[in-house]
């Protein structure tokens, strides 16, 4: 009869750090992955002085990420590449990009995170000046 009770703590015991070890799975699993990033700025990133971006998740709008590149010195490169840690689903990307003069312009996209495959985000199509309807922020008139 004295083993019953030992028997009972150490059943106990095992099913608390079971527990724990499914807790601790979980947490890491929606703390997301490294995932590859490709940020495409082409021959328009020459002008560009910084780029920030914005990511929020599609379905609730909550902050996921949030970074920026500053190229104050030198010329923004044709492309960037780096990891960001994100669970895979769909996010809207703010991006705000600064010119060398001080302007802005901001547009948004929607991207899909998935496991193993690189995001994709191009500005290289996208003119400094925004959409030609648009004004631009400063108050230069659109072309």
């Amino acid at each position: 009869m004295d083993e019953n009770p030992d028997r009972r703590r150490r059943l106990g015991g095992l099913l608390f750090l079971g527990l724990v070890l499914v807790g601790v799975v979980l947490y890491m699993k929606s703390r997301g992955s490294n995932l590859p990033l490709h940020l495409h700025l082409g021959a328009a990133g020459a002008d560009m002085a910084r780029v920030d971006l914005l990511w929020q998740r599609s379905t609730d709008g909550a902050v996921m990420l949030d970074f920026s590149y500053s190229f104050a010195g030198s010329p923004a490169p044709s492309d960037l590449y780096r990891k960001v840690r994100l669970s895979p689903r769909n996010y809207d990307v703010a991006i705000r990009v600064t010119d060398r003069r001080g302007g802005t312009w901001s547009t948004n996209q929607r991207v899909e995170a998935v496991e193993d495959r690189v995001i994709e985000i191009d500005l290289a199509a996208a003119s400094l000046h925004g959409p030609p309807s648009a004004p631009h922020e400063r108050g230069v008139p659109s072309r």
